[in-house]
């Protein structure tokens, strides 16, 4: 599977979240990740292999530069304390044809 084909984002661009439910929303991804950068798009992957996972496509390339040192990592859901989210790079999750 080419993820960027299949789920329309950029990889250079982008981080995979695992332990994202179904009650954490968009926004609470968007806001727990803008201290790293401005988010451009949130997909959430729905198939049983990658349940509770989202994709988030920042709008460049220079978040992914700095977090990719530090990957994997925890980032918390700045609007609930008692979750945190599991971050790593798209390209762990799969290939990508760029």
């Amino acid at each position: 599977m080419d993820i960027e084909q299949t789920y329309g984002i950029n990889a250079k661009r982008s981080i995979y979240i695992v332990g994202v439910t179904n009650t954490d929303t968009d926004d609470d991804i968007i806001v727990s990740l803008q201290t790293i950068g401005t988010v451009a798009k949130v997909v959430r992957l729905q198939n049983t292999e990658c349940a509770n996972t989202a994709i988030a496509e920042f709008d460049s390339e220079m978040p992914l530069a700095v977090l990719e040192l530090n990957f994997p990592l925890q980032i918390p859901n700045v609007n609930d304390a008692t979750v945190t989210w599991h971050v790593d790079s798209v390209n762990t999750l799969t290939y990508t044809t760029s």
